[in-house]
């Protein structure tokens, strides 16, 4: 979460005590546990914790309690078991080019966007060497500091491409399933514009990458 989600999330978490607590005292959580939840649980998305708190008031058994940090962990943990793939994986599965869809995290679009330079040369192997080492790197920094890998579709495709990818993502608990009225937007799919967001995210995170690989 950013600092800026910190109002929705104690909304959430207000909203949560006041449903489940079973006395006026229970209903109501002070603003230091608020503050402490949020520390605790500020390496997920703001969507990921909302979908776990609607699991764990559906949950028959802890559903009778007011949540903790650990509730809600192990709902996320349980419904988005995601790992950080090897490199290899990570490799096969991203889109190669600015027009191609596909499913990024925030790992692998730094790592592609060192190898971005030598694909753009048709160097595929060294491409390929170049996104490994760079994977292998920044997956070893997110691992010691404890941070999830948080997927994002990237542009480009037919819109019946990117639904298709869309949705096998939701289907992995890659990416959350969105409340109906969400779903029902259609997603933008070749637009120039999207294209360019793309190329822009490349772009900024190039610099990043070339100081990660001197340290």
């Amino acid at each position: 979460m950013r600092p800026d989600d910190a109002p929705a999330f104690f909304k959430l978490l207000d909203d949560t005590y006041d449903m489940i607590g079973k006395s006026p005292a229970a209903k109501v959580i002070s603003a230091t546990a608020k503050a402490l939840f949020f520390n605790d649980l500020k390496r997920y998305p703001l969507e990921l914790i909302e979908h776990a708190l609607s699991a764990h008031r559906l949950d028959p058994d802890r559903g009778r309690f007011t949540p903790t940090v650990a509730d809600i962990s192990s709902q996320i943990e349980r419904r988005r078991p995601l790992q950080w793939v090897g490199a290899d994986e990570a490799w096969a599965a991203l889109p190669k080019s600015e027009g191609a869809p596909g499913i990024l995290n925030q790992v692998t679009a730094q790592a592609l966007a060192a190898a971005q330079p030598l694909l753009d040369d048709g160097d595929t192997i060294a491409a390929r060497m170049a996104f490994k080492n760079c994977y292998d790197r920044l997956v070893s920094r997110a691992k010691l500091d404890r941070v999830n890998p948080e997927y994002f579709l990237s542009p480009g495709g037919t819109y019946e491409e990117v639904l298709a990818i869309k949705q096998e993502a939701q289907r992995l608990g890659l990416l959350p399933t969105p409340p109906e009225e969400v779903q029902q937007q259609r997603i933008e799919g070749t637009s120039r514009a999207n294209v360019a967001k793309l190329k822009a995210l490349l772009l900024e995170l190039k610099p990043k990458t070339i100081r990660g690989d001197d340290e």
